[in-house]
């Protein structure tokens, strides 16, 4: 993951207007911190002098940054799709659980952990709706506006999974399977990015 997010920082340093390309290596940086700081916390073994707090607080935080950076990057991929009051509702939500994280006790923030699941369910499934929508009205379509969709589909179970686990208590592998469907959603559209890329280029 590391080294496809310093791919596209490359790839941006040459197409400054492309946004797409910093959201989608900031994407990869994300879910692989998420990795190092939830299940066993493998950030522990590596920094045994780490304290808990921290640890808590750079999950609750990677977990807020991640959905902020999947809407900015499904925005510029699609610019005005998602609705301009959506991305900014959005974004200050975040914002303001991320100052509550930085600032309150783990038992202060912690407390607020189901209403933010539930966003994160509530922004998949308005994002998956609008780009639904477009996909059906604007055919034929290309290989990478299929990539992108499956992409999409894939991370909306996830997250819908995560939600059910974590606000229903449904389930048992929810944080397993969101981090797969994170993974296998980041290689769908790393693939489609690169299909419109070389077509660009064409």
């Amino acid at each position: 993951l590391l080294a496809i997010a310093l791919f596209y920082v490359g790839i941006f340093i040459f197409f400054r207007r492309e946004k797409r390309f910093i959201y989608f290596a900031f994407i990869c940086i994300l879910i692989g911190i998420r990795a190092m700081v939830t299940e066993h916390k493998p950030l522990l073994e590596l920094l045994p002098s780490i304290s808990w707090f921290v640890v808590y607080a750079i999950e609750y935080l990677d977990m807020i940054l991640l959905l902020s950076a999947y809407t900015l990057y499904m925005n510029s991929l699609f610019p005005g799709l998602l609705g301009r009051w959506f991305v900014r509702g959005l974004l200050l939500l975040c914002a303001i659980y991320g100052a509550i994280v930085l600032l309150a006790e783990p038992l202060v923030y912690t407390g607020f952990v189901n209403w933010f699941h539930a966003l994160w369910g509530i922004a998949a499934a308005w994002i998956s709706w609008r780009v639904g929508v477009y996909l059906i009205r604007n055919r034929p379509h290309t290989l990478e506006m299929v990539l992108v969709a499956l992409g999409m589909i894939v991370l909306f179970l996830g997250a819908i999974n995560d939600v059910a686990y974590y606000v229903f208590r449904i389930g048992r592998i929810a944080n397993l399977l969101f981090e797969r469907s994170m993974i296998l959603c980041v290689f769908l559209h790393m693939v489609a990015m690169a299909v419109g890329f070389f077509r660009t280029e064409e």
